[in-house]
């Protein structure tokens, strides 16, 4: 298992009521399907080391941590996407009435087709923008494996995102 360490990656997480700030200190890599490890340090003083298998939505973790797994359940399989990409970028946006973290990353666009961004909350891609070399507008588009149905995507969502890309690009 390769382990790196990573701390530039922050994002906000509710335990036991209260607003945190989650670090993610190292995140360790096994091959596919295998048992993969996250340390996270919330801002209460907590650290914790979270296990998992990419294939599903259970966590590992020591009793006293159970709260937090909680916390970061539709986070933890998108650190290791963020901590390869060369940008990320993480708020809240509430989906179907609750309050998600929504991660922007890189996706690798067909070669001179422009630049593409991921959208990705409750564990998995949802819908990417994309922007042909010299455009100015963003459009949405979702990859052909994808189980999203075009027509579902919040077009909030992705007016937000566009202009959140806009700033920062």
């Amino acid at each position: 298992m390769e382990t790196t360490k990573k701390s530039s990656i922050d994002f906000l997480v509710g335990v036991n009521g209260n607003l945190l700030t989650a670090r993610v200190r190292e995140y360790g890599e096994s091959c596919e399907g295998q048992l993969e490890h996250h340390v996270i340090a919330f801002s209460d003083g907590i650290t914790g080391k979270f296990w998992f298998y990419p294939s599903n939505e259970n966590i590992i973790v020591d009793d006293e941590a159970l709260a937090y797994a909680e916390a970061i359940k539709y986070d933890i399989q998108l650190i290791s996407i963020a901590a390869k990409a060369t940008f990320h970028h993480i708020f809240q946006h509430t989906i179907n009435g609750e309050l998600r973290n929504v991660w922007v990353m890189p996706v690798d666009p067909d070669p001179g087709d422009g630049e593409s961004y991921g959208v990705y909350y409750n564990n998995k891609y949802q819908f990417e923008l994309c922007r042909a070399h010299g455009e100015s507008e963003w459009t949405i588009g979702i990859a052909v494996s994808s189980e999203i149905d075009i027509l579902d995507i919040d077009e909030d969502l992705a007016e937000r995102v566009g202009h959140l890309l806009d700033a920062v690009l």
